[in-house]
């Protein structure tokens, strides 16, 4: 039989991944050391930069959003306002 799949919690792939890099042995001596399996580091690492991308292409993507509402919005005041001044012309009576 073979051994039951071991799990790894997102913290430590963060952290084994930031070990990696910090420190100048190589991807096989810090797998070896943590005793993971060969190649999970440049996997974790990929995963990582895939989810920071992702992160950073929400984030812009939220950004231009809120431009783009603050921008509507300004119109939507502008709008108010002369429909308040127009509303106060006609409801004056006749002289």
């Amino acid at each position: 039989m073979s051994k039951p799949r071991k799990r790894y919690t997102p913290e430590f792939k963060q952290e084994a991944v930031a070990l990696w890099q910090a420190s100048k042995k190589s991807a096989a001596e810090i797998e070896n050391d943590l005793g993971i399996t060969t190649g999970m580091l440049y996997h974790w690492n990929k995963e990582l930069k895939k989810k920071a991308a992702a992160t950073a292409d929400g984030s812009a993507a939220e950004a231009a959003e809120i431009k783009r509402l603050k921008k509507e919005l300004a119109l939507v005041k502008q709008e108010r306002d002369i429909l308040k001044k127009a509303v106060s012309i006609f409801s004056k009576p006749n002289e």
